[in-house]
């Protein structure tokens, strides 16, 4: 299954640059355990996606080439890690850089990018692939026609986008924890579909 992403070729600069910013914040939360583990519990890649919500549509504003180099900075060598959360927060970063350079230049193919970013980091996931990647293609399939429908200088059609995107989250490489839940598990649990 693949997502038509030729459809944000004709799609306005904010929606554009909403559609990457979804994608990039599915990332989340493999930066955060990154973090956790290697880095403190700093976590830029979530600092600068927050602000980037927080102006959506008016992004103009914001310094984003300070932006970019800070999380440029953020990106892991993952020659430096013999764990695969490195090469999952690589994705993750790497993505939300994505999202500013479409914000920059108005380049659609960079939210395809970022979704691509999406896409490797839950190749590292060591489970079976095919279900995981057609939820995440179905979820962009979904988003795509929601954005092309909604407002997107309504602050309320945001943050519902946000919660529905949160549910569709690509959950951090734990090679650390024995009997490690499935992906598909955690969306499950998340949307409340699991009953025990």
């Amino acid at each position: 299954m693949m997502f038509d992403h030729g459809r944000l070729q004709g799609m306005p600069r904010a929606q554009a640059g909403l559609f990457c910013l979804l994608a990039a914040k599915r990332l989340v939360p493999v930066y955060r355990a990154f973090s956790e583990k290697y880095r403190s519990g700093t976590d830029v890649n979530a600092e600068v996606l927050e602000l980037l919500f927080q102006q959506v549509g008016r992004w103009h504003g914001l310094p984003l080439q300070a932006l970019h180099q800070r999380l440029y900075e953020a990106i892991p060598d993952t020659r430096d890690f013999s764990d695969e959360l490195a090469d999952q927060a690589q994705c993750a970063v790497i993505g939300t850089c994505y999202c500013i350079e479409c914000l920059l230049a108005g380049e659609p193919d960079k939210a395809r990018w970022a979704v691509g970013k999406v896409l490797e980091a839950i190749d590292v996931l060591d489970e079976p692939l095919e279900q995981e990647i057609a939820h995440e293609l179905a979820w962009c399939s979904s988003l795509l026609e929601l954005l092309e429908c909604g407002e997107q200088d309504d602050p309320r059609s945001i943050a519902r986008l946000r919660w529905d995107n949160q549910q569709h989250c690509v959950p951090a490489m734990a090679n650390d924890l024995p009997g490690r839940i499935s992906a598909m598990t955690l969306r499950q649990l998340a949307a409340g579909a699991w009953n025990a």
